[in-house]
């Protein structure tokens, strides 16, 4: 009944980050919220993201961490994506703004 953060283990380039293990019982196959960060750029979901986010599942990317963080959300459901406001999903602290809220 708790939820579980699981980091996967993840061959990552400077572009993109891919599980090792994506087969049907791995925890990325099962994970329902999948974030990632885009450091110190905006928070937005690139090209690549759209690539890769076709499952079903609530994605979020962070952005400007070092400086105003920001958090953009969508639901995705295998390739058709709607941003979301994040306080939908999550308790947000007072110095996470939210991308699609502004």
């Amino acid at each position: 009944g708790a939820w579980r953060c699981r980091v996967p283990d993840q061959v990552q380039t400077p572009a993109r980050a891919r599980p090792v293990d994506d087969s049907p019982s791995s925890s990325y196959a099962r994970a329902c919220i999948e974030v990632h960060s885009h450091v110190d750029m905006h928070a937005r979901f690139s090209s690549l993201d759209d690539q890769d986010e076709v499952g079903f599942r609530v994605y979020a990317v962070l952005g400007c961490i070092s400086t105003t963080p920001v958090i953009r959300v969508r639901v995705g459901m295998y390739g058709y994506r709607h941003d979301i406001p994040a306080n939908w999903v999550f308790d947000l602290p007072p110095e996470f703004g939210d991308a699609v809220t502004g």
